[in-house]
């Protein structure tokens, strides 16, 4: 039985939101720096043209910031549609209850704590998952 009552739902989904429009407010800009619409400038620091290891170095680390930005929208997405389905707050490989502290601390989380487990051995992660 889950401990998610119709407030902690509308507090995570809040939540949520919140950090989707943080996120989205984040990208956008990062997305349209450049005047030509079929051009992607990720750096916003200028670099002598002599120096275009430096430039791409930080062309890589944006892209990585960006890529990572991004999954984590898609995470919260999925989120949002798992609320909207009823399924939130279900573990998607076992179908148990995720615990509400887990679901606090992550709000985006699927897995409850022994299928992330799991899924991170899978993947090769040593560790042991918490919340």
């Amino acid at each position: 039985m889950s401990d998610l009552t119709p407030a902690k739902l509308q507090e995570l989904e809040s939540a949520l939101l919140l950090r989707r429009q943080e996120l989205q407010a984040r990208i956008d800009p990062q997305l349209h720096r450049s005047d030509e619409s079929d051009e992607l400038v990720l750096t916003e620091q200028k670099v002598a043209d002599d120096n275009a290891v430096i430039a791409d170095v930080l062309n890589d680390t944006d892209l990585a910031e960006l890529e990572l930005d991004l999954a984590v929208l898609v995470e919260i997405d999925a989120a949002l549609g798992r609320i909207k389905a009823g399924t939130y707050g279900i573990c998607t490989a076992c179908e148990e209850a995720i615990p509400l502290a887990r679901l606090q601390a992550m709000p985006s989380a699927h897995f409850c704590i022994g299928c992330q487990a799991k899924s991170e051995e899978r993947q090769g992660f040593p560790h042991s998952a918490s919340l």
